[in-house]
């Protein structure tokens, strides 16, 4: 079974190959390792499903005082997934996977354990 943790790993993992399309796959698997990690914290608050997980994950989140920081750096990895996946125009740096890397690595106590 796959969990959050097997998302960072391979994050970390694709942020070694040195070439551009292992960065941005790295954004994008750090991107799903918080978004897997706080589905069962917006499960605990929301009790409706959505047909927009991504976006009621982070506007849930931010409804809640104690989760508003998560929520704005889940926000931000999206985007930078967003980038990732979709803007191919634009080069992507080892900087950029590493930045984003650090959006998850930041240790925050969201209720349940750390993120």
């Amino acid at each position: 079974m796959v969990d959050y943790q097997d998302f960072l790993k391979s994050a970390e993992q694709l942020l070694q190959t040195g070439d551009e399309i292992g960065y941005r796959n790295a954004v994008s698997r750090a991107y799903y390792a918080l978004y897997h990690r706080c589905i069962p914290l917006f499960n605990e608050i929301n009790d409706r499903p959505t047909d927009d997980h991504h976006a009621q994950i982070v506007r849930t989140l931010r409804q809640q005082s104690q989760y508003e920081s998560i929520a704005n750096r889940l926000n931000k990895l999206r985007k930078r997934r967003n980038t990732a996946d979709y803007e191919l125009h634009k080069t992507f740096s080892r900087y950029d996977a590493s930045s984003a890397l650090t959006l998850k690595r930041q240790n925050h106590k969201i209720g349940f354990g750390y993120v």
